[in-house]
């Protein structure tokens, strides 16, 4: 199998060190599994001592959670939007826990071989009104474009985390179930994903809950939603996500996920393209919710 790798000069697009980690992290020991989590997450420990969340490849919803993940946290990285240090990661079967969890009906196997790691955030709580309106680095603009450019109807308060620390930062974590449940697509079902009209955003309603909260931060405002509409917009479509697509595992992109991953960023910036659209929609949301 062959070890991915990362390209040792990434494009510049943004002036700030984007958080993907440059080597696939070796996996020590798995620890514990996440509560709540339907794409079944642990918590691990690195060879280097580095605690992180990691997806495996057999969770219930298999490799698209996988691309989903990493993709979506490349999308939010480019745009400036905070996300812990993210990854693929390995897993040997000379790793410590492979045996621990028999009794949640998982198996040695399904632990081993690649999947993707996200960097756990300590002294760090779900998103709460009442902190959010002191937290130092936080932009609710971008974090609903992202989310109207990744179709994601899964935003909730436990994928927005705010550090308590002296400069406090709202992450974004989760992207498992952005684009669409169906994929991978067959034909029939990307051309229309693809040609569909998304005037109506019915996802917005699907977060009203959180959205309710951003809307109310005083970095929420018409002028700077356009504004950096303008500035994701030219960001993504000028990437050519050659840093990302250069590190996925073969074992990612045989039989029915074979260039899945470059669907999904086409999709991507098929979407990117209706930024435009998208800001009426979160306008005319927020003037509802």
């Amino acid at each position: 199998m062959m070890v991915p790798k990362l390209l040792e000069n990434r494009h510049s697009i943004k002036k700030y060190q984007m958080q993907l980690i440059e080597d696939v992290i070796e996996i020590s020991r798995i620890k514990e599994m996440m509560p709540n989590g339907v794409t079944q997450p642990f918590r691990c420990l690195s060879f280097r001592g580095n605690e992180g969340i990691v997806k495996f490849e057999n969770n219930r919803y298999g490799i698209t959670v996988l691309l989903n993940e990493l993709i979506g946290c490349y999308v939010a990285d480019l745009i400036g939007v905070p996300v812990p240090p993210y990854g693929v990661c390995h897993v040997a079967k000379d790793a410590v826990g492979l045996a621990d969890f028999g009794e949640e009906g998982f198996a040695e196997e399904d632990f081993l071989g690649y999947g993707f790691y996200s960097s756990y955030i300590v002294n760090a709580i779900p998103l709460a009104e009442r902190v959010l309106n002191v937290t130092a680095n936080c932009d609710v603009n971008k974090i609903i474009l992202l989310d109207c450019i990744l179709n994601n109807a899964d935003r909730h308060d436990g994928n927005l985390l705010i550090t308590m620390t002296n400069k406090s930062t709202l992450y974004a974590i989760d992207f498992s179930h952005i684009i669409s449940r169906d994929i991978p697509w067959n034909e029939r079902k990307r051309q229309e994903l693809f040609e569909r009209d998304d005037t109506g955003m019915d996802f917005l309603r699907e977060n009203d809950e959180v959205y309710s909260i951003l809307f109310r931060h005083k970095s929420y405002s018409i002028n700077n939603l356009k504004q950096e509409a303008n500035n994701i917009q030219q960001t993504i479509l000028n990437s050519d996500f050659y840093n990302i697509l250069n590190i996925i595992p073969e074992s990612w992109n045989r039989g029915k996920y074979k260039s899945l991953a470059e669907q999904i960023v086409e999709y991507i910036k098929t979407r990117t393209k209706k930024v435009d659209v998208f800001c009426q929609a979160i306008i005319e949301r927020r003037s509802i919710v």
